[in-house]
């Protein structure tokens, strides 16, 4: 979602050359000042702890609301908290200053204040004009969190925008133990809870009659603008040194070098180095020293693992590194009995993929497996409850096709695709995979049922033929393996999935909460 002002542009404010000296490290005095104003949303004075980019998106926001400059073509643009804070900047009216709107923006984010009640600030790195300061629980944990700051005017301020847009992983200690308060603040935990056009979130307002608004012409010469700037600071330098920044703070505390390992940094630096294998400076893909660094990836995330840290951000990981065992990718050797195991790691931390790697397993008797229909359909259960169709199709293929005729269920099969259809809207692309999972369901009814002559069976539904056979299938992925090695490019590598932030959204009618207490 684009915003109106985005201080990613920071960078087009400071001087193009290294400042000529190096300024001096941040003192605990003045990043106490900063993280002080952001944890109880109050300062005097904004200007002596936020940027000058910084300043000028107060000076807006004051400006959007003593003149309606963000109605019509542009609210839909909004976020939750802009939204929030404009509202009761314009209740505030004339009065408003730059402290008033700091207070809003700060309120009105997801509960960034509520977060640093319980977060404590460690002492900041610093390298060229940027600073991090991170940001580490009661426990010590790190969870890649933390403020930035830029040496500006002689001083050390923060980047605000940044700071508003913090986010937690709810699976986290510090994310469960406030998941209540950022209930309790912000209804809208993520994005996507708005952008659904059924749901209304504009409260209202009164607006002035007889002031400026922004026609739809000059909201789009605005955006233009706006991704004009973005892409030019997409290549900056200053980007990549604030990441610099944030890496080096995820090694500190994920070595344990000033406080005890930290289970969630430790976690974060396993993605950060599987990642970095695949990048165009890295060791080659596909390579021994590719594989070495995967390898040790991994077990950075059992370590973790060991530690306490919450896995389920990280498990899209451990399915990837499991199937590049289980295929021999690159330097890896077809290792059957350890991508196994790492997809049923993954299984079991809820990544949709492995469950449907492990159902392959079960269903068909490989690796080790004895054929278990049963068990397969009862792992995909929690995912056809939630709508998800290629379970459901998988569910009522194994009910249907089970290579043990014992252990299939026509009825049962017919019942998950008719209950589908009964909940949840089916579109054009799906209505082939229905029609043949109704037409294998009724085969297999049919069956139970005594209902097939020979011919019948051989025209209208033959027997099913297991898509894997388990004699062959582990000589099946060697062979793909030796192809694979002959004719490798490296583009035909997928690259690891990022770990993902969990997200939680209620259902039924969600209430958006106009009351914003000052």
């Amino acid at each position: 979602m684009m915003r109106l002002i985005r201080p990613w542009c920071l960078s087009l404010l400071l001087p193009a050359a290294a400042l000529a000296e190096p300024p001096p490290a941040p003192t605990e005095q003045a990043v106490k000042q900063v993280v002080d104003a952001l944890r109880h949303c109050r300062t005097e004075d904004p200007a002596q702890i936020i940027d000058a980019n910084s300043v000028a998106m107060l000076e807006y926001w004051l400006d959007a609301a003593a003149h309606a400059r963000v109605e019509g073509a542009l609210t839909d643009y909004l976020s939750v908290y802009e939204q929030r804070a404009l509202k009761h900047l314009r209740i505030q009216g004339s009065q408003a200053d730059l402290a008033d709107a700091f207070r809003s923006l700060c309120l009105s984010t997801n509960s960034v204040h509520l977060a640093l009640q319980q977060l404590q600030h460690q002492s900041p790195l610093v390298h060229a004009e940027w600073g991090w300061i991170p940001l580490l629980d009661a426990q010590k944990d790190y969870y890649g969190l933390g403020i930035a700051l830029v040496y500006q005017d002689g001083r050390w301020v923060t980047w605000l925008d940044q700071v508003l847009e913090l986010e937690f992983i709810p699976e986290t200690a510090a994310g469960r133990r406030l998941w209540q308060s950022f209930q309790a603040d912000q209804p809208y935990w993520s994005y996507d809870a708005f952008e659904d056009e059924d749901e209304d979130v504009t409260c209202p307002s009164g607006s002035p009659t007889g002031l400026l608004t922004w026609t739809e012409a000059e909201a789009k010469q605005a955006f233009e603008a706006q991704w004009e700037r973005e892409s030019v600071q997409a290549a900056d330098d200053e980007t990549n040194i604030l990441g610099y920044l944030q890496r080096r703070a995820m090694e500190r505390y994920a070595m344990g070098r000033e406080v005890a390992t930290s289970p969630t940094a430790l976690s974060l630096q396993a993605a950060a180095t599987m990642h970095s294998a695949f990048f165009p400076n890295g060791p080659g893909i596909g390579s021994v020293a590719w594989r070495d660094q995967i390898l040790r990836a991994v077990a950075m995330l059992r370590q973790a693992e060991a530690l306490g840290a919450a896995m389920k951000p990280a498990a899209g990981l451990i399915r990837f590194a499991g199937m590049l065992q289980l295929t021999g990718q690159g330097a890896f050797a077809v290792d059957p009995i350890e991508g196994k195991a790492l997809l049923a790691w993954a299984a079991r931390l809820g990544d949709i993929d492995a469950i449907e790697e492990m159902v392959k397993f079960e269903s068909y008797g490989l690796i080790g497996e004895a054929i278990d229909c049963g068990k397969a359909v009862r792992r995909l259960e929690a995912n056809v409850a939630e709508g998800y169709w290629d379970d459901v199709k998988i569910s009522a293929r194994i009910l249907s096709e089970c290579p043990v005729a014992e252990q299939r269920d026509g009825k049962r099969a017919m019942a998950l695709v008719e209950e589908y259809m009964r909940r949840t809207q089916t579109y054009t692309w799906m209505q082939q995979d229905v029609a043949q999972a109704q037409a294998a369901a009724r085969c297999q009814i049919a069956r139970e049922q005594g209902l097939l002559d020979g011919a019948e069976a051989v025209d209208g539904c033959p027997e099913p033929t297991p898509e894997y056979d388990p004699s062959t299938y582990l000589a099946q992925l060697h062979a793909e393996k030796l192809a694979r090695d002959e004719f490798q490019v490296q583009s035909q590598y997928d690259s690891p999935p990022f770990p993902r932030r969990e997200t939680q959204q209620s259902g039924g009618t969600r209430h958006f909460n106009c009351a914003l207490p000052l």
